[in-house]
């Protein structure tokens, strides 16, 4: 992939919860990566009709109402235009904090929710692993605020940022991602098909949120998420039988690197159209 060619799109999204399976979500936010410009920044009503998780981001009945949220299928249909009207049907790259772990997932179980399909030209960057492979001298952790208090020298006088907010968080991620550009020839590395192509089965190991190159999964014979995703249908895809493989048999020593794994690769299956999502 041509750099220099890339539609790169910072986004973010606040929803109802942590599982990715069955979260809404209820504000997303979107920047060109190129020019910085908001493309949108749009609350959503929950598809399942429930608010939660207001004490983290502050989202209520209220906020959705003044803000004319609309209807989960609406998004999908929005965001298409938006970005078919900008770039055609060119590649975009699409560039969250954490997106192999959370974003990406919500993201595509929402777009199945909808009734959405999801254009082949889209793909996943996740900000994450690339920060913390180039940027170790960062403390005391490497969460998005640490990371922007780190990389972006803000003016002592510079007011405080509203963290769990979609848009406050996509526009401190275009600053952080601008200073990540200077090694913008490994951005590969970081980058994989949306879950429900049947590219992704292609794809390395690596490129697994929670797999860490000790785990050394190639001398158990899997090289590919296609060799994973085929060990979950051989446990008939039980994620938690499949996570305790995971530990067990492939001496995963992180639980929650095991669970996340599991996840992702359940997600895999229930974006095939193989599982069910609420």
């Amino acid at each position: 992939m041509d750099g220099s060619k890339t539609n790169y799109i910072i986004y973010d999204t606040e929803t109802t919860g942590l599982d990715v399976c069955t979260v809404d979500i209820l504000q997303i936010s979107i920047i060109d990566g190129n020019s910085g410009d908001v493309l949108l920044n749009q609350y959503v009503l929950p598809y399942n009709g429930v608010i939660a998780g207001t004490h983290i981001h502050g989202i209520d009945e209220h906020i959705l109402k003044n803000n004319n949220a609309i209807s989960l299928a609406l998004l999908f249909e929005k965001i298409v235009k938006i970005l078919r009207d900008k770039f055609g049907r060119q590649d975009i790259v699409w560039v969250a904090y954490n997106n192999f772990g959370y974003d990406q997932l919500v993201f595509e179980s929402n777009c199945k929710k909808a009734n959405c399909r999801m254009p082949d030209c889209w793909k996943f960057m996740d900000l994450l692993p690339f920060v913390r492979n180039k940027f170790t001298h960062i403390s005391p952790n490497y969460k998005l605020a640490s990371v922007y208090k780190t990389l972006i020298k803000q003016p002592n006088n510079a007011p405080p940022i509203q963290f769990h907010n979609a848009l406050a968080d996509t526009l401190c991620l275009f600053k952080v991602f601008q200073v990540c550009q200077l090694f913008e020839e490994e951005f590969h590395l970081y980058i994989r098909p949306k879950l429900d192509s049947m590219h992704i089965l292609n794809e390395k190991i690596v490129i697994l949120s929670g797999y860490h190159h000790c785990m050394n999964f190639e001398k158990y014979g899997f090289y590919t998420l296609g060799d994973m995703y085929a060990k979950y249908r051989s446990l008939d895809c039980r994620v938690y039988e499949f996570s305790n493989y995971l530990t067990q048999e492939l001496n995963v020593r992180v639980k929650y690197r095991a669970n996340q794994m599991a996840k992702e690769i359940n997600m895999i299956h229930i974006l095939f159209g193989n599982g069910n999502i609420n």
